[in-house]
């Protein structure tokens, strides 16, 4: 068994993964850092000491400090999403140290791969994984007419977009709701540095009072500390991603695996992380898709989607991916050998990974 550092400032995506390599039998230890850049240098040399693998969540800061002190006999994996292809970050990553780059998306992963240099063999696809087992719920009778959206913040998000759609279907006398999960503009304190931002925002914000087919149909469900996600999707239909631009958005995979109808009006990359259909090219051929597929929200007929997500993301297969990379995985044969290697020559101090049997 083995100790395995998670390192960076939001360990959100990949905190299941980091659950079922404890559960495994490995040593999980983290690097909770407060930024970007901001980290107790102390503990991080402390914790790097421990580690026989490090992870990086996000190619910030984190990734170019451990990079820079990392030692050779330990290895080093860097996940890249996508705010880090709009940073410097990534430049200053001593790529020597790094024994591969994930990235969650193809498109980021050609974008940022030419971008940043990154030197042949380091990079590879490794997705995102979705739990789908905690998805699988009946729908209420209310999710045929709501659409759901994760996250308005930041801009690209495109809320404007949300509501016109649900603008549009409500003009054809279709009695639509949109309820949105996530923190409001206000939340974050980096959006105070964005004044322009925060008047578009109050814009939408002031269409939802005047616009009669918008009064009483928006609800801001907030955000919980609580991972109460798959509970909020028993009242969602239709999962809208209408984004400017994402790395993979989570919140696709996660509302299919719930029954949800996808709504994606294309992003770069986006009909390479699903399949084509779930995609469309404008905000009226996203409302012609709703209006068609409303007597398909069930559970019964939402297996579909479901089966798209189970079989490409599922958290047991991109567990067992990561396992495979990180060296975790060793046959019978090979744990009979070390064992008896250990026994004739018990001086020996091997190095590398070793795995036992749960």
């Amino acid at each position: 068994m083995v100790t395995i550092l998670f390192a960076g400032h939001d360990l959100h995506f990949i905190e299941e993964l980091m659950k079922r390599f404890s559960k495994d039998g490995h040593t999980v230890i983290r690097d909770q850092w407060g930024g970007h850049s901001n980290h107790d240098e102390e503990t991080s040399h402390s914790l790097l000491s421990q580690a026989d693998i490090i992870v990086c969540e996000w190619a910030l800061g984190n990734s170019v400090w451990y990079s820079n002190n990392v030692r050779d006999d330990q290895s080093l994996f860097i996940r890249f999403h996508l705010q880090e292809r709009d940073t410097d970050y990534p430049k200053d990553v001593n790529w020597d140290a790094v024994d591969n780059i994930i990235f969650i998306s193809a498109f980021i992963q050609r974008e940022a791969v030419e971008k940043f240099n990154i030197p042949d063999g380091k990079d590879i696809l490794l997705p995102s994984y979705v739990e789908t087992s905690r998805f699988v719920r009946e729908k209420s009778e209310k999710s045929k007419r709501t659409l759901g959206l994760m996250g308005i913040v930041p801009r690209r998000k495109r809320f404007d977009i949300a509501l016109d759609i649900l603008q549009r279907l409500n003009e054809k006398g279709l009695d639509f709701q949109l309820r949105i999960k996530g923190k409001q503009p206000t939340d974050y304190p980096w959006m105070r540095d964005r004044p322009d931002d925060l008047a578009w925002y109050e814009a939408q914000m002031r269409r939802m009072e005047e616009d009669p087919h918008l009064i009483g149909r928006v609800h801001f469900d907030g955000w919980s500390l609580v991972n109460d996600v798959p509970e909020w999707f028993y009242e969602i239909g239709f999962i809208l991603s209408v984004s400017d631009f994402e790395g993979s958005h989570q919140a696709v995979g996660e509302g299919a695996a719930s029954g949800a109808v996808p709504i994606i009006i294309e992003w770069p990359g986006a009909s390479e992380v699903y399949p084509q259909d779930w995609c469309v090219d404008t905000l009226n051929d996203a409302v012609d898709m709703i209006i068609k597929e409303m007597g398909e929200v069930d559970k019964t007929e939402g297996q579909k989607w479901y089966r798209v997500i189970k079989t490409r993301y599922d958290i047991k297969r991109i567990h067992k991916q990561w396992t495979t990379l990180l060296g975790l995985e060793r046959g019978i044969l090979s744990r009979i050998f070390s064992s008896l290697t250990s026994l004739i020559f018990p001086s020996t101090d091997p190095k590398g990974i070793q795995v036992e049997e749960e």
